[in-house]
C-alpha cells in the first residue's frame, strides 16, 4: 500500500499485519521524537508490537515495544511513544520535502 506524503506511524501487531496511522511529533530531541498519535477502533482486540515511522517515503526509525500496546474492541486509543530516529535519513526527508512544490489547491 502506497502511502499519502507526510508523517506516518505505521504499528506492526503480533502476525506482522500493518497499521498505518496519522501522528503528531510533540518534542524534537536530536535522535529522538516524542510522538503522539490516534489509534483508529477496530471490530477485535490487537497487540501492537512494534513501529515505523516515514516521512514522504523516507524511512526515519523502527521501534520495539518493551511493553506491547493493547487496544480494546471498538475503542480508539490514545498512544505516545519515545522514538528514536535516524539523524542521516531524517536529514535526506527534510531535504527532499523543503525542494519539492507545494501541493495545489
Amino acid at each position: 500500500m502506497q502511502l499519502k506524503r507526510g508523517l506516518w506511524l505505521t504499528l506492526f501487531d503480533e502476525a506482522g499485519e500493518a497499521t498505518p496511522v496519522a501522528c503528531d511529533v510533540d518534542e524534537q530531541r536530536p535522535g529522538l521524537w516524542i510522538l503522539e498519535a490516534l489509534v483508529p477502533p477496530a471490530t477485535y482486540p490487537v497487540t501492537f508490537v512494534s513501529a515505523r515511522l516515514r516521512l514522504d517515503g523516507y524511512h526515519l526509525g523502527l521501534l520495539r515495544f518493551a511493553q506491547p500496546i493493547l487496544t480494546a474492541t471498538h475503542e480508539a486509543k490514545e498512544v505516545r511513544l519515545e522514538f528514536p530516529i535516524n539523524e542521516a535519513q531524517w536529514e535526506a526527508a527534510r531535504a527532499a520535502h523543503e525542494s519539492s512544490p507545494a501541493p495545489r489547491s
